[in-house]
């Protein structure tokens, strides 16, 4: 009976872990979909972390999609207390993706993926002309901390050459955060180097890569593991 019960266990934990992937499987926005101008929310909803059309998130809802990809919501309470305030859902504990392209609440001028707010307010969807920008950065496999800070750099400074308007109010917060969470989800908590193919999965599909072996951290990504890294991308000159 033992042995037919161990039997039944382990073939009980794949048959889970498949459910648990097709329920998460990565599908592609559909026509009418709501979605942000940040790539990490975007992926959530394509993977059905959160609502896949985008409408009507609540905060438990998006806490408990960040505690399932590696990072730990109470460090993140703030941009979730962000992502609130920009809610045009006519209920102050509901907001839609596509709300926080108000300017300069989670959406910042500066952004890897999307152009500033002051160029035809086109901040919502990915921009292959400022991608390229950053990606011309990441020439080997991986992505140090130094290649993806010179990277943010670079392109910061772009948008201030070409956008008069060029603001950042809360100062380079947002931009480093931006940086850090992909170094430290796709990569290691600690020393980054991402591979520069799940990188590009991630901007440019809006998917997180388990397809080619990514795995959520286990423990998650605490506050002043991300301020930690945060320090590390600004030293860089």
């Amino acid at each position: 009976m033992r042995s037919a019960l161990g039997w039944l266990f382990m073939v009980a934990l794949p048959i889970e872990a498949h459910l648990h992937n097709r329920a998460n499987e990565w599908q592609a926005p559909q026509s009418g979909d709501s979605r942000s101008p940040c790539p990490m929310l975007n992926s959530l909803a394509n993977h059905g972390f959160l609502p896949r059309n985008g409408l009507n998130v609540d905060a438990p809802t998006l806490r408990n999609a960040l505690q399932s990809n590696s990072f730990d919501p109470d460090a993140l309470s703030d941009v979730i207390t962000q992502a609130l305030s920009t809610s045009t859902t006519g209920n102050s504990s509901t907001f839609n993706l596509a709300d926080t392209v108000k300017h300069n609440v989670i959406e910042h001028d500066g952004s890897l993926s999307r152009d500033d707010y002051a160029h035809a307010q086109n901040d919502l969807h990915f921009d292959a002309e400022i991608w390229s920008q950053v990606v011309s950065h990441f020439t080997s496999d991986t992505i140090s901390i130094e290649t993806a800070a010179k990277a943010r750099l670079d392109r910061i400074a772009n948008a201030q050459s070409t956008n008069s308007e060029y603001s950042q109010p809360n100062g380079d917060t947002a931009s480093l955060a931006e940086t850090a969470f992909y170094l430290m989800l796709l990569g290691d908590r600690v020393d980054g180097n991402p591979p520069t193919a799940w990188v590009k999965i991630f901007f440019e599909q809006e998917r997180l890569p388990f397809a080619e072996g990514f795995v959520n951290k286990d423990p998650v990504m605490t506050l002043d593991e991300i301020e930690t890294m945060m320090s590390k991308i600004s030293a860089v000159q």
